[in-house]
C-alpha cells in the first residue's frame, strides 16, 4: 500500500480551496488548511504573512514529516474600478496575491526547507 502524500492547500476556507481539500480527502491523503480531523490540520492566518507560511508547513510536518505538494490557492479581488482603489487595497491585493505566493515557495523561510524542497529549491509540486 502506498503511503499517503501529504496536501498543503492554502484559500481552503472557501471556493477552489474548498474543493480540493474535499477531493484529497475523498482520496485519503493527509492534508493541512480547512478543519481539524486525523487526516486534516487547520492553520489559521494571513497568506501575506511569512509566518502564515511558517506555521502552515511547521503543522505539516510536525504531523507527516514532509509536504508533498502545495496548492496555493489563496486569492483576493476587489470589485470596484480600478481608479477607486485606495492604496490599502493594493497593497492587500500584493500582499495576499503575491506576497503569500513567494512566502511559500521560499525555502529559506523554514526551519526545515529539506523536508519540503527538492535539491533544486522547489517544492515536489507547487500549484498557484
Amino acid at each position: 500500500m502506498k503511503t499517503p502524500k501529504t496536501v498543503s492547500v492554502t484559500g481552503a476556507s472557501q471556493c477552489i480551496g474548498t474543493n480540493l481539500v474535499k477531493t484529497f480527502l475523498e482520496r485519503s491523503m493527509k492534508k493541512t488548511g480547512f478543519q481539524v480531523s486525523n487526516h486534516l490540520a487547520l492553520v489559521d492566518g494571513d497568506s501575506g504573512e511569512a509566518r502564515t507560511a511558517r506555521n502552515i508547513f511547521e503543522t505539516a510536518i510536525e504531523k507527516s514529516a514532509s509536504v508533498d505538494v502545495l496548492m496555493n490557492s489563496t486569492k483576493i479581488f476587489f470589485t470596484q474600478p480600478f481608479t477607486d482603489y485606495i492604496i490599502e487595497d493594493f497593497r492587500k491585493l500584493i500582499s495576499t496575491n503575491l506576497d503569500g505566493f513567494i512566502y511559500l515557495g521560499q525555502g529559506e523561510c523554514y526551519e526545515q526547507p529539506s523536508v519540503f524542497l527538492h535539491r533544486a529549491g522547489w517544492p515536489r509540486t507547487a500549484i498557484a
